[in-house]
């Protein structure tokens, strides 16, 4: 279970489920789709779950690259991990405030120009 991580139950079954169903759709829709995931583990949490005390991140992000030929396209998110009133959509920043945010260069491996743009 080292791939799992502890989502409030109305953040998962409701904005982060409906998340989950998009880039599902894209990964069906388009033939190079990259997603990355996790919990933002920047210090702020929301106490911690079990015997071990595995901490419950404040926030969870995922950003999904769409590679087509030599075209790229990406989008990052940052969500509550609580019940939210907002679509997925209204959570959207820049890659680079995710890199900053969580400290992973998620596209390391692009050609800087690459990168720049996305």
């Amino acid at each position: 279970m080292s791939n799992m991580s502890p989502q409030a139950p109305s953040f998962n079954r409701v904005i982060w489920g409906k998340l989950e169903e998009k880039v599902r759709s894209w990964a069906n829709l388009y033939s190079q789709v990259f997603i990355v995931t996790g919990g933002v583990l920047d210090g702020q949490k929301l106490g911690t779950i079990g015997a071990n005390k595995v901490t419950i991140p404040k926030y969870y992000y995922k950003t999904v690259l769409r590679a087509d030929g030599n075209s790229f396209t990406c989008i990052a998110l940052v969500l509550p991990n609580e019940a939210g009133s907002m679509g997925w959509s209204n959570y959207v920043i820049s890659v680079d405030s995710l890199e900053k945010l969580t400290l992973i260069d998620f596209y390391a491996g692009l050609p800087d120009n690459i990168e720049k743009v996305i």
